[in-house]
């Protein structure tokens, strides 16, 4: 789901007896919250803070910060550490005013730095490339009678690089990349990560070269010495979410 218009509809267009869907986009805003979660914990009710701890990967729980009804998501899209908060609209500029009191504000890329340390795609970055769910590391959401053999022989990989400069909300340049020949990576998404102290992206190579520690070649020549990750930065099911805090708030990795 990117977001777009025509993706809105489309997905309007689904709803069955057994499926509702609403559109909130006029109705509800959303703000990306990165940090140590005592910080949530100093505006949210007493009654409410078991239901914050207790909130894992793709799951959410609804309850009041400053009194204003919240829905908190923990998307993984703002970190390891991160939540979405989801408000109505009406209420958004007051709960804007005592969120910006508590957190310096971040732009996007920010946020994006976040996405690429936590593995996850962004439609506009690592689908266009034309590939499958399971080639993108999403078999889970794929099905159980998903065809392995549709694809085209490719995979998702997190990898480390050099660049000439820091990369921020970088693209590839072509709208619809061409897919790698053996011993190349098609970059999709990079960023300097303050986490790995280097550059961190994603980008699509052939199954053969799935190896820790292969180099690999990017045919546009903006990244060199790339080398494959451990899958550390890369947990496709996103069973648990990893990262906590310190008593002193802190990240503990």
């Amino acid at each position: 789901m990117s977001g777009n218009a025509d993706d809105i509809a489309a997905l309007m267009s689904q709803q069955s007896p057994d499926c509702c869907i609403d559109d909130l986009s006029d109705s509800h805003s959303v703000f990306a919250v990165q940090g140590a979660r005592e910080t949530l914990l100093r505006l949210a009710r007493l009654d409410d803070l078991e239901r914050l701890f207790r909130l894992e990967y793709f799951e959410f729980c609804d309850l009041h910060i400053a009194d204003l009804p919240v829905r908190v998501v923990r998307l993984g899209y703002t970190g390891e550490r991160g939540f979405e908060l989801l408000v109505r609209r009406s209420d958004a500029q007051v709960l804007w005013c005592l969120l910006t009191q508590e957190f310096p504000v971040a732009s996007y890329a920010a946020m994006d730095i976040l996405r690429i340390e936590a593995g996850f795609i962004l439609f506009c970055n690592e689908c266009p490339i034309g590939v499958t769910p399971m080639e993108m590391g999403l078999a889970q959401f794929s099905g159980d009678e998903a065809d392995q053999s549709l694809g085209s022989g490719l995979k998702l990989a997190c990898f480390t690089a050099r660049h000439r400069e820091r990369p921020i909300l970088w693209q590839h340049p072509q709208s619809n990349p061409p897919h790698p020949t053996r011993g190349e990576i098609v970059v999709t998404s990079a960023c300097f990560s303050p986490l790995s102290q280097t550059i961190l992206g994603l980008g699509y190579i052939h199954t053969e070269a799935v190896t820790a520690g292969t180099t690999l070649v990017d045919p546009l020549g903006e990244f060199d010495r790339i080398t494959l990750c451990e899958r550390s930065f890369f947990d496709p099911s996103k069973r648990i979410a990893r990262g906590e805090w310190t008593r002193e708030c802190q990240p503990l990795y």
